[in-house]
């Protein structure tokens, strides 16, 4: 059985972004925790997303995403797919990146039958699935319930 493999790095740690590439795992990001300086700012989160761009590794991210749009110093996961999806599709660099894990309106994220759109940028259902099958992976709540009512709430679901 081929399992994945995924190893947890600070974000902007790039010698250990190498490690990873090197040892064929994928990388795992740490987005919050119980305290404000475990919760990476969104300058070395947009570090991450490119440097995991640039040496082709797939990365999954933990802790903090509860809800799909940034909430003070929490990040959001739409936010975190949207700068991944930008990263990847049209090859964003960190400062766009940051501009997008900062965004606290929902209205600068849609999902239609055609695209993901984020901050007027809209990426088709192929761009999106490119993107979760080379880079973001995925990310893991401690809430399942949190996320599918906030996703209610915004008509997305």
């Amino acid at each position: 059985m081929n399992v994945p493999v995924f190893l947890e790095v600070w974000p902007g740690d790039d010698a250990a972004l190498d490690v990873v590439r090197e040892r064929g795992a994928g990388a795992k990001v740490r987005c919050g925790g119980p305290t404000p300086d475990m919760f990476p700012s969104p300058a070395e989160l947009a570090h991450f997303i490119c440097g995991c761009r640039d040496r082709g590794l797939p990365f999954k991210a933990t802790a903090g995403l509860h809800h799909p749009i940034r909430d003070g110093v929490a990040h959001g996961f739409l936010n975190l797919l949207g700068a991944s999806v930008l990263a990847h599709a049209e090859g964003a660099g960190p400062r766009d990146l940051v501009a997008v894990l900062l965004d606290e309106d929902a209205a600068a994220f849609a999902v239609g039958d055609d695209a993901f759109t984020v901050r007027g940028h809209a990426l088709g259902a192929g761009a999106v699935a490119a993107t979760r099958e080379r880079l973001f992976t995925g990310f893991g709540s401690c809430s399942f319930s949190e996320p599918v009512e906030d996703l209610r709430g915004l008509r997305i679901l």
